[in-house]
């Protein structure tokens, strides 16, 4: 709850958004090169998770996966 009332004062409207989650049934026939935090070599800021990142293979590890890229984000914010 704390991390949403912060990201609303970020991006101005959020609050009035809603927030969702997709699980699809497909995996990545590709894996992404990441480096070790999770991001996407050769680029900024930017993370590919989950299955369609051609890491994970199932909603365990692709929860695990999306919690390793978001610890990796507000380490980095701090």
């Amino acid at each position: 709850a704390e991390g949403m009332k912060f990201f609303c004062g970020k991006i101005k409207g959020f609050e009035k958004g809603t927030m969702i989650g997709l699980e699809s049934k497909t995996s990545a026939p590709v894996q992404a090169i990441r480096e070790k935090s999770g991001k996407v070599e050769n680029f900024q800021n930017l993370y590919i998770s989950g299955e369609g990142s051609g890491f994970a293979g199932g909603i365990i590890s692709s929860a695990a996966d999306g919690i390793r890229a978001a610890m990796d984000i507000i380490s980095r914010e701090q």
